[in-house]
């Protein structure tokens, strides 16, 4: 369990991504664009509303750290980046990110990339990403 301390420092490094998310996503994408927590949402209960995904499928979804749209660098594809934030990079924060992306990806029609972004990872975190097609940052 995380003290008050611990927890303000994660959430003060989730911001500075947020924030600056073109400079952690720059070597993958140009246009970055930061997805509000409002726009995700209205795209997710479209999804729902339609049959893509389910209503536990968009709950979770609603619970990922950020979502930044834009252009692929290497084929100029429009692509969604599913992002969880961590201090230290775990295997549960690949996992989350990589079944978050894949219910994003299916809401917003587009291809989708799981990326965790850390200051440290986890051996475990490195092991499960690459057969996942996780990205560390």
């Amino acid at each position: 369990m995380k003290d008050g301390a611990s927890e303000l420092k994660e959430w003060n490094f989730e911001r500075q991504v947020r924030e600056r998310a073109p400079s952690y996503f720059v070597r993958l994408i140009r246009k970055c664009r930061v997805v509000s927590l409002e726009k995700l949402s209205d795209i997710l209960e479209e999804a729902v509303d339609k049959g893509v995904i389910s209503d536990e499928e968009m709950e979770d979804a609603l619970n990922v750290d950020l979502v930044v749209e834009g252009i692929l660098k290497s084929n100029k594809e429009g692509v969604v980046l599913v992002c969880e934030v961590s201090s230290t990079a775990d295997v549960t924060d690949v996992e989350r990110a990589n079944k978050r992306a894949i219910i994003i990806g299916k809401a917003f029609n587009k291809k989708s990339i799981p990326i965790v972004v850390g200051k440290g990872v986890t051996k475990g975190a490195k092991e499960k990403s690459e057969p996942l097609g996780v990205i560390l940052i």
